[in-house]
């Protein structure tokens, strides 16, 4: 009787189990081929069986899962800090157009400082000029009173 159980169960392991256990591990092993394959961290794979066999097959898929979420973080930085860039490019830029029209705004203040002191410079001359002539029409003036009389 015990060796009909046991021929049994040999029959039983190698016609149910075996069949079974290669069955997941081929799929598990297929999913792995398309997890390195397409590089798709985000595809999932569970196992019903409670046997070492489930277990790796369900802490490897915690592992992709934690890689996953790893790279997925390291893609949020990598946008954060390209949206910062464009903010700082933009900030550059806009610090570059002050600046340029800062330039243009001395330079024509720079213009109107040049002309009014050329303005200046030329009322200056006439008051000379202008106190020159006052000053010989003054004194003309005084000799002519005192011919006038002397007369």
């Amino acid at each position: 009787m015990l060796a009909v159980a046991s021929a049994l169960y040999g029959l039983f392991f190698l016609f149910a189990y075996v069949p079974r256990l290669q069955g997941d591990l081929r799929g598990f092993a297929d999913w792995i081929g398309q997890l390195l394959t397409s590089g798709n961290l985000r595809q999932r794979i569970d196992s019903p069986r409670s046997d070492v066999v489930g277990t790796v097959i369900r802490q490897t898929d915690r592992f992709v899962s934690s890689v996953q979420a790893t790279v997925q973080g390291m893609a949020d930085v990598a946008a954060q800090v390209g949206d910062a860039t464009r903010d700082v490019g933009r900030g550059v830029q806009q610090v570059q157009d002050a600046a340029s029209k800062q330039n243009m705004a001395t330079a024509s203040a720079t213009a109107a400082v040049d002309e009014v002191t050329g303005l200046i410079a030329r009322v200056a001359e006439n008051a000379r000029a202008t106190h020159g002539v006052a000053s010989q029409t003054g004194g003309v003036s005084r000799a002519g009173a005192s011919e006038s009389e002397e007369a």
